[in-house]
């Protein structure tokens, strides 16, 4: 596998990236990219527990942030569907290039 690969494979990531950034409101994107900086910054010296905490009260805000608060409304499948689409290609990208077992 070349370096060819891994810049294809960061040029999709970016590229995906970039969809669900103009998807998604601007206001919650800057607000959880505020959560998420002030939750890296304050890993320094936190107990384990209080750590595990603070990482499960953000993955569920920015669960609600990414897909909305209704979980069985048409936003939110059709939220889910891309972020499917795009796992599933990452996924077949990612064995292709590596040729991993029988994917």
């Amino acid at each position: 596998m070349g370096w060819q690969a891994i810049i294809g494979v960061f040029m999709l990531l970016g590229g995906v990236s970039a969809v669900f950034d103009h998807i998604l409101n601007e206001e919650q994107i800057a607000k959880t990219r505020g959560e998420l900086s002030r939750w890296y910054n304050s890993l320094r010296g936190v107990d384990s527990k209080v750590l595990i905490k603070t990482a499960n009260n953000f993955f569920i805000r920015a669960f609600d942030d990414i897909y909305g608060e209704r979980h069985f409304s048409l936003k939110t499948f059709l939220r889910s569907c891309l972020a499917s689409v795009f796992a599933l290609i990452v996924g077949v990208t990612v064995c292709g290039l590596f040729r991993v077992g029988s994917c």
